[in-house]
């Protein structure tokens, strides 16, 4: 059933996309790693027993440091996966956006990411990375706070779009962009 969806190239792009998404947030190493570490921290007071226990050999931070570095490179091969099975759709190559803004006017939402401090993995919302596949449409919009309003683009290209508050990126290299808002006039 998968294999007939993403010869649907709205689900395919949504997909694509979705685990982008995914793997500039929630996968991040960095994420991950904290959770490893958050969960060791849990249960590390019970574990010399079961070493002891099940006389096992192998260490208790060895076994650690295995999920650590699994963390640390799966996003790399997850990306190549996505390039290995869609290469045939011209997905070839990953691509850095970066995005700048002022997160006390307003926020923007990327595919299905919402940059804010909310947000797992986003840090910093006022200057936020990502990687993304070429030849895949990425959807950029803004939502100015409540006294703010979208004003333009800066490193956006097109003339028409850079005062649109809804945008379409299709990456061919790497990308900064920065969001302006303004203060709404009375």
């Amino acid at each position: 059933m998968f294999r007939k969806l993403v010869e649907n190239i709205n689900f395919r792009n949504k997909f694509i996309n979705y685990v982008a998404d995914q793997l500039n947030t929630s996968f991040l190493p960095s994420v991950i790693i904290n959770k490893i570490n958050e969960y060791k921290s849990k249960i590390e007071f019970a574990i010399q027993e079961h070493i002891n226990r099940w006389n096992v050999i192998k260490s208790w931070e060895d076994n650690i440091d295995i999920l650590r570095r699994f963390a640390k490179n799966r996003s790399s091969y997850m990306r190549k996966h996505i390039i290995k099975n869609f290469i045939n759709y011209g997905v070839n190559k990953v691509f850095i956006i970066n995005i700048d803004l002022n997160s006390d006017m307003g926020y923007i939402n990327i595919n299905s990411i919402t940059l804010n401090k909310l947000t797992l993995g986003v840090n910093n919302p006022n200057n936020w990375s990502g990687k993304y596949f070429n030849n895949i449409p990425i959807y950029i919009s803004t939502i100015p706070y409540d006294g703010y309003v979208f004003d333009h683009w800066e490193g956006i290209n097109d003339q028409v779009s850079i005062y649109n508050k809804e945008i379409t990126l299709i990456l061919d290299s790497n990308i900064s962009i920065k969001a302006i808002f303004k203060e709404k006039s009375s």
